[in-house]
């Protein structure tokens, strides 16, 4: 999970912390405020995962989306989870 620090997405990654040992899902989460550093630290970190989860503004997740797709971190190896008041298809991706 990359939360975005803002006091609406630090509550909601605390409310899905408590949720998932319930669930038995394993998590790792880095928190950044859209400092470029902070975003490659994340994506050296997560080599490993398969599956992310993007707890931000709409604005920030674009450019974690494109980095992604640049790296080639896309379906059907990746998934990435965005919140529900925001849908890209892959090219708008590539077009932000």
């Amino acid at each position: 999970m990359l939360t975005q620090l803002e006091s609406l997405f630090i509550e909601g990654q605390r409310v899905v912390k408590k949720l998932l040992p319930e669930v038995s899902i394993v998590t790792r989460e880095f928190t950044t405020d859209r400092d470029p550093l902070a975003v490659e630290d994340f994506f050296v970190k997560s080599r490993d995962m398969r599956v992310f989860v993007l707890n931000m503004y709409v604005d920030f997740a674009k450019k974690i989306l494109c980095e992604a797709v640049r790296r080639g971190m896309y379906y059907p190896r990746f998934l990435w989870i965005t919140p529900g008041n925001y849908i890209y298809t892959a090219a708008h991706v590539m077009l932000a």
